[in-house]
């Protein structure tokens, strides 16, 4: 399992790909680290959450994000959008944002 971490971790920062998790439950967050460096962190430099996230979002797009970021929003959101970001250096960035619902154990 730890080589097949490590090449994940690899891929995504070579593919300049991030991941953000939310266990609902327990309502804990967490970040890959490329998503703290994308945001301009050094990884667990901040402690990861859904307003870490949004406080980069530009405001034109904060609304997009927020429903993103919301659970229970479905329907007709889509599973993916693009907003911009400022990181950490104020550098504007475009991502691209999706969104997917695991269950586990009937938990999500």
């Amino acid at each position: 399992m730890s080589l097949q971490n490590r090449l994940f971790q690899h891929v995504e920062q070579v593919s300049c790909i991030g991941y953000f998790t939310h266990l609902i439950e327990s309502d804990l967050v967490s970040f890959s680290d490329n998503l703290f460096r994308i945001l301009g962190y050094e990884p667990q430099e901040v402690t990861a959450s859904k307003e870490l996230l949004v406080f980069h979002i530009k405001d034109e797009d904060k609304e997009t994000a927020l429903q993103w970021l919301d659970h229970t929003t479905v329907g007709d959101f889509p599973e993916e959008v693009k907003v911009e970001l400022r990181n950490k250096k104020r550098e504007s960035k475009t991502i691209s944002i999706s969104r997917k619902t695991f269950l586990e154990d009937d938990r999500k």
